[in-house]
């Protein structure tokens, strides 16, 4: 799938994303959605002092793929995004500062929105 790559500041394409998909029948039927969850450098990446040299389209590739399959994709990005402006006004993170996983502002964002939305 040529959807989805990195580019950088001159726009070529440097580095494809490996995509996932769930093509097994009996795992599908026991999906009612499916999350897309941004990357830490995703939800900050505004913050940085620096060009953004990175495009990435998971989340329309993983809403195309799934649509094959009547599964509903829906992206946590904005919810993230609205939580980490939030939180930094704090001075807190959703992210842990050392790792690439939710903390507890993170995970409760998500959780509320999931459980609001299902």
């Amino acid at each position: 799938y040529d959807y989805d790559f990195f580019l950088n500041e001159n726009n070529h394409k440097i580095k494809y994303i490996t995509s996932h998909i769930i093509q097994d029948s009996n795992i599908l039927k026991k999906i009612n959605k499916i999350y897309y969850i941004p990357t830490k450098y995703e939800i900050y990446q505004n913050f940085f002092n620096e060009k953004k040299i990175i495009k990435v389209n998971n989340f329309e590739y993983l809403k195309r793929e799934y649509k094959k399959f009547d599964k509903e994709v829906i992206d946590l990005t904005p919810i993230l995004k609205k939580e980490a402006e939030h939180r930094l006004n704090e001075n807190k993170f959703i992210y842990w500062k050392d790792d690439t996983h939710w903390n507890i502002y993170g995970i409760e964002a998500a959780m509320k929105f999931i459980s609001k939305n299902n």
